[in-house]
């Protein structure tokens, strides 16, 4: 996958803790705060890239997430509302499923709400496939409640 020449995908820092707790505020009714994110980075079975524009010293995207034995899980992944439909998260899976897999997973695993069509396009077209359902998990800025679909894939992901 190919990002525009002046975007970069490189491994998330704990140093970029603050900027990644932003970054998921704008996508998350409840975003996770910057010491959470770096806890979860300096756990050795987490890990996450980033889309960074490093002329502007901002992050785009973010996807964070932990591997135990064979079983990956994407914790979260967020795309800055401007930056949406642009690959950078289609890039951010690719390199999260092919670092999952060098680190012994053969599966990954991801949850979405129902409604999220555009990511639940993206997710089936790197072979995902529905695996569950869990009632009730989001609630929206406005109190909305929506179900979380589970998917799972093989890891490496298809292209």
């Amino acid at each position: 996958m190919n990002l525009d020449a002046s975007l970069t995908l490189r491994p998330a820092r704990e140093a970029d803790a603050a900027a990644l707790a932003l970054l998921h505020r704008m996508g998350f009714a409840e975003g996770w705060n910057a010491q959470s994110m770096r806890t979860l980075l300096s756990n050795t079975a987490s890990f996450g890239f980033v889309v960074e524009d490093p002329e502007a010293d901002i992050l785009r995207a973010l996807v964070l997430v932990q591997v135990a034995t064979d079983q990956s899980e994407i914790l979260t992944i967020a795309t800055a509302p401007s930056m949406r439909r642009k690959g950078l998260a289609r890039a951010l899976l690719v390199a999260a499923g092919k670092e999952a897999a060098s680190r012994g997973a053969r599966e990954m695993f991801l949850e979405v709400a129902e409604g999220n069509n555009a990511a639940r396009g993206l997710y089936e077209s790197l072979g995902f496939s529905l695996s569950g359902k869990r009632r009730g998990y989001y609630r929206d800025r406005d109190g909305h409640v929506e179900d979380a679909l589970l998917f799972r894939a093989h890891v490496p992901l298809a292209l």
